[in-house]
């Protein structure tokens, strides 16, 4: 949770003070489950919602993640997992086109949305050999493994 936002107000016999903050739920929980848990109760505090967005966590052996591996690699780079508890473009609508997903991108993921937060055009350069060796194998899968039973027979072959 981060505190984006804080604002008190008061005209002499009432004082008020309004908080923002960011709430970054674990994949596995829903906006709908915190949002029952906070008292409602008079005289409580009042909260409104801006913004939800949903969790979602890739498949770690998925499709996506495995291209974007392969792609790392073939960039020169070593492929590292990291479990981030922020949006990206898949949070908003990986729940409506039930397709699987990943986030992926260059620089440094701890400097995330922070003032510090630069990619230098190198990392920028080989995400995009990244992202085009990522694309081509979603595009041409490899074929998959013959699984059609075979007939039993006695006989030889």
């Amino acid at each position: 949770m981060k505190v984006i936002g804080l604002e008190t107000r008061g005209d002499g016999d009432r004082e008020s003070v309004r908080v923002r903050i960011d709430l970054r739920l674990p994949p596995g929980s829903r906006s709908a489950e915190i949002l029952r848990a906070l008292p409602r109760d008079p005289g409580r505090p009042r909260f409104s919602v801006s913004v939800r967005i949903e969790p979602i966590e890739a498949a770690r052996d998925g499709p996506v993640v495995r291209a974007l591996e392969a792609g790392i690699r073939a960039a020169g780079g070593r492929p590292t997992r990291w479990r981030k508890s922020g949006t990206s473009d898949w949070n908003l609508v990986g729940s409506v086109w039930r397709t699987a997903g990943a986030a992926y991108g260059p620089g440094d993921p701890h400097l995330d949305h922070t003032a510090s937060e630069s990619v230098p055009v190198r990392d920028l350069a080989r995400s995009v050999r990244v992202l085009r060796t990522a694309f081509d194998q979603l595009a041409h899968p490899p074929p998959a493994p013959d699984a059609s039973p075979r007939p039993v027979t006695d006989r030889p072959t």
